[in-house]
Order: C-alpha cells, then structure tokens, then sequence
C-alpha cells in the first residue's frame, strides 16, 4: 500500500490503522508521540463517519492483577484509504 506521508495526527493514526492489523496506545505513542488517542480516533468516527470498533484485551499485569486494554481496527480499508486522502492534503 502507498500512502503519502501523513501531515497531521488524525491522518497518522488512520495511517496506522490502514497499514497495520490493529493498534492501541503504546504501539501509538511509540511510533508518532501522539497522546490522545481517544481524540484522534472520535474525529475519525464523528467527521468522517469511519467505523472503529474497540476490542477490550484482559491480561495480568505483572503483579498478577488483571488489567485490560483497548485495540482499534478500522473495518473498511477502502473507505479508510479514500478519507485519509482527503484528510491528508
């Protein structure tokens, strides 16, 4: 897939989620220093009408407590690819 370089931090996490299988924040934060996530994604959804479920991961932290965290896929890569064009201007 070739898309341009992104210009704003909407267009770098629709970037990620059209290039990679799922995200969540680390992976995120690594890779842009983007802080809230939550924001960019609700203006994918709320602007631009993309669908972005949030799947909830249960997992034990390192004190054996059970801790849980969100995963974010875009649905329609196609519809993604034609909004971040737009966005990304």
């Amino acid at each position: 897939m070739n898309l341009a370089t992104p210009k704003n931090q909407t267009a770098e996490v629709l970037f990620f989620l059209l290039k990679e299988e799922q995200i969540n924040f680390s992976y995120i934060y690594a890779m842009t220093g983007i802080l809230n996530l939550s924001a960019r994604l609700s203006n994918l959804r709320l602007d631009y009408g993309l669908n972005i479920p949030c799947q909830e991961i249960e997992t034990k932290n390192k004190f054996g407590r059970k801790i849980s965290y969100g995963t974010w896929k875009l649905i329609d890569k196609e519809q993604g690819r034609i909004i971040y064009s737009k966005i990304n201007r």
